[in-house]
């Protein structure tokens, strides 16, 4: 039970700081790309940029 534990543990901090990043830009792009298609490019890269510095923050 005890394996079952750290491998249901690794996978959620996997999901937790790789999946859930990814799945917050998608979204993030489709509103600004919606509201303001102009400036969106820029604007998601710096929130991705963000996003995987936070995370890389918090994780080291």
């Amino acid at each position: 039970m005890g394996f079952f534990k750290r491998w249901l543990k690794h996978q959620s901090q996997i999901f937790f700081w790789t999946y859930l990043p990814i799945i917050l830009t998608f979204i993030f792009g489709y509103i600004l790309d919606v509201y303001f298609p102009a400036v969106s490019q820029g604007f998601i890269l710096l929130f991705y940029l963000a996003t995987l510095g936070l995370a890389y923050r918090i994780w080291h």
